[in-house]
């Protein structure tokens, strides 16, 4: 079928569309291919996980460089991108040699884009306390599993070690792949295809409940429940805030709560 000119979809700019492309080759990867090697392996080959670091850190780069001149529509702030060229220095020291060589280079790239004012941002007020209120409501559920545990008194603290372990698992680098993807890429093609900030809530709730298919038969409580549930509040963090920074924030809490005192 071919679109109508008249359509939103069609009237969109050539950055946006090729934004979105960048979009659908970053969820193929996170859905198919290590998804896929989860299932089939039980486990994602450290060579893969490498793999899928530089090619999203890689990728993001190019959609900040795209977007560069109306950053605001990914919801993407200078305190982001500060947090994302940090991220790319750290696993420029923690990858192999020759991964690491690409994202320190990458990283550079976009600090100088940064400080030499190449990157506009529109200013929106922080919100902070109504940010925070957000962040705990969606921290809620763990909360009560905390309560829970010490009620039954099976509480048992963590070590250095475990905490350290946990924020691993947490994996802040697929946390701040997930939400360029979902509260930034596919938030501003949504935006753009002349959908309102309610139906963009539950469009990309769909999209990021959906990338997590494989809770289906390991953990129906979390698909069924907690995925979408967080998904919505971190929609609604966006909605207000404007900034995937908070976004980000709330999601490697839950993730690290989820992950210490499961």
């Amino acid at each position: 079928m071919i679109m109508q000119k008249t359509s939103p979809i069609y009237k969109t700019t050539c950055v946006t569309k090729i934004t979105f492309a960048l979009f659908l080759i970053l969820l193929f990867w996170r859905m198919v291919i290590l998804q896929g090697m989860a299932i089939q392996q039980g486990i994602v080959p450290f060579s893969a996980e490498v793999i899928y670091i530089c090619a999203s850190y890689g990728l993001i780069s190019v959609i900040v460089w795209l977007n560069r001149m109306d950053l605001q529509s990914l919801n993407i702030d200078s305190k982001f991108i500060i947090l994302f060229v940090a991220v790319g220095y750290l696993y420029s020291l923690i990858l192999p040699v020759k991964s690491g060589v690409f994202l320190a280079l990458v990283a550079t790239v976009i600090l100088w884009l940064l400080s030499s004012n190449k990157l506009q941002f529109e200013y929106v007020s922080s919100r902070f306390r109504q940010t925070a209120l957000f962040i705990l409501i969606i921290l809620a559920p763990q909360f009560i599993r905390l309560i829970i545990i010490i009620l039954r008194g099976s509480l048992t603290l963590p070590d250095a070690k475990t905490i350290i372990e946990a924020v691993y698992t947490a994996s802040f680098t697929n946390i701040i792949f997930e939400e360029v993807v979902y509260r930034g890429l596919l938030w501003m093609f949504l935006a753009r295809a002349g959908l309102k900030g309610h139906q963009i809530i539950v469009t990309q709730a769909i999209f990021f409940w959906l990338s997590h298919l494989y809770y289906f038969n390991s953990n129906p409580i979390a698909f069924w429940f907690f995925v979408p549930f967080v998904s919505i509040m971190l929609g609604i963090i966006i909605l207000r805030s404007k900034k995937i920074l908070p976004s980000i924030v709330g999601h490697f809490l839950y993730n690290l709560f989820a992950t210490l005192f499961q």
